[in-house]
This record gives structure tokens, sequence and C-alpha cells, in this order.
């Protein structure tokens, strides 16, 4: 069961992303999204217009004054439904909100999916999100010392905002399964490059593997195994879209057979690495980076 907690301060996870903030700004283009996923949390607010939203199961209509919060790794599509379709999106790290001096239950908003969760909400006040994410976007842009810090700051006001008109969707686990099962998931996030054994993990929880499985994908939508998969393949492609071998590339992501890391990333996506390098490294390509992904 998760319960709401007030804010306490929150421990910085080991290992911090190397793409802290990934990607914020306005965008008045007009082409469909197809089912994806990606390794990021990612916040959208509609400004005019219309979507239709899926995330995982869940489909939600969303309209001018609307925003989505989209976990990492929750598989997600986009349809427009009104034009024209013009928003503010934010891609950033699961653990930017997760940083010393700020609270996990914003950070609650991407990481759990309690049944009531909506990924979809209206703003009775949008227009004071849409300054935010001005300003957002304007710092993004203008790469000025401490933007970053800032963009984080501006990104915890957002949230609160939000937090204060729908606090329902910001839960933190207050059972000692949910809890333990929390801990994994953020472990893994910050440790998918690292030999990970999910035994040891749950012996040092003091928790049965089978048990630990089984609540895990009960909370996630994955086992403890499929999620660390899910993103080291992930940031793998990123790392493939940078250039680097084949070779390096599973290796900074955590495969220490590349021939192991060759078979799951084609069982995923349909295509050796190598392939997906080249037709990514393209000309042609509207593949760039995490950029891919918006």
């Amino acid at each position: 069961m998760f319960l709401h907690s007030p804010p306490s301060a929150a421990v910085k996870p080991a290992g911090m992303s190397d793409y802290p903030i990934i990607r914020i700004r306005h965008a008045e283009d007009d082409f469909p999204l197809s089912t994806h996923t990606h390794p990021a949390c990612e916040l959208i607010f509609i400004k005019r217009g219309s979507v239709r939203v899926q995330v995982n199961r869940k489909r939600y209509e969303a309209g001018a004054g609307s925003l989505v919060l989209i976990g990492a790794l929750e598989q997600h599509e986009l349809e427009i439904t009104g034009r024209p379709y013009e928003r503010y999106f934010c891609i950033f790290s699961p653990q930017l909100l997760e940083q010393p001096g700020r609270s996990p239950l914003l950070a609650a908003a991407f990481k759990n999916r309690p049944h009531h969760f909506s990924h979809c909400i209206s703003l009775s006040r949008p227009e004071e999100s849409e300054r935010l994410l001005q300003i957002m976007a304007e710092e993004f842009r203008s790469e000025k010392p401490f933007s970053e810090e800032l963009i984080a700051n501006l990104l915890e006001q957002l949230l609160i905002l939000v937090y204060r008109e729908h606090a329902e969707l910001f839960s933190l686990p207050q059972t000692e399964r949910a809890g333990k099962v929390w801990e994994v998931q953020r472990y893994l996030e910050t440790h998918y490059a690292e030999p990970v054994s999910i035994a040891e993990l749950a012996a040092s929880r003091f928790i049965n593997p089978d048990y630990l499985g089984r609540s895990f994908k009960e909370l996630t939508g994955y086992t403890p195994k499929q999620y660390l998969l899910e993103y080291r393949l992930l940031h793998s492609r990123q790392l493939l879209l940078d250039g680097l071998p084949v070779g390096a590339a599973a290796y900074r992501c955590g495969f220490r057979d590349v021939n192991n890391f060759i078979r799951a990333f084609k069982n995923r996506y349909g295509i050796t690495p190598k392939h997906f390098q080249k037709i990514g490294q393209s000309p042609t390509s509207n593949h760039t980076g995490f950029q891919s992904y918006l």
C-alpha cells in the first residue's frame, strides 16, 4: 500500500547520470510519437492543441493546460488529436530529484505507480507552470553558469505547485516490502554499469529473491533482471549513437560479454548494435541521441 508522507531530506544516490538534464524546449511541431521508452523521466506541458496519450496500458485525452508525467522506462505513445499542437517538455535523469536537500516525495510522482495514479492531469492555473517551463527552456539554451542548478530548482518549484493541486500523485512506499523494492529500483538505476547480483541485493535487504522479483514486478511492471537489462540497453543506444565501438558501449553499460550484449540488443530491438549505429549516424537519420525519443 502507498500512503502520502511529509517531505524529508533525500540522500544522493551513487553514480549520478551523465545526462542529469537531457533536454528542455518549447516546440510547435505536430508529428505523432510512436510507442517508445527511454531511461529518463519526462514532463510534458500542453499549451495548445490536444493529444491522446498512452502510457503502459493507460490511455488519456490531454488538452491545453494539461501536464503529463512519464517515469523512466515507461512505454508511451502520443497521437495528436487537435492542432496546432504546442507544448513544453522536459526530459531529465531519474536521480535529478534525489539530490541532497530535495524531498523524495517530489520524485515519487515519476517513480511509484499505485493503482490510482494518473499520468495526465489538468492544472487550474496552467500559466504558472508555463512561466516556470519558459524560464527553464531559456536557461537550458543559454548554458550560463549554474544553469543546471537553476533548472533543477525551477523543476522542484513546478512539482510543488503540482503537489498542491494533486497530492494524490505523490506517494511514498510505507510498507516494508514496497520500501525494499524502491531501494533496489534506485540501486539498479545508479549502478547499471557495474556487475549486479539480484540475489545479493535481495540478501542484503533480508528478502527472498523470488519474493523480491514478484514484488518488484507488481510495483514497477518489470522483474529486477528485466529492469536492469532495459536500463543497460537503452543507455547503450546513446553510447552507440555517440560513436563508441560496440564492445566499448557494451562494457560501459555493464555487459562483460560483447556477444551476450549483441544477442540481447537484437532480441530487444530487432537489429544488431552495429546496424543500429550505422542507421543512427546516417545523415538522413532522425536519431540524435536522446533527442530521438522526443
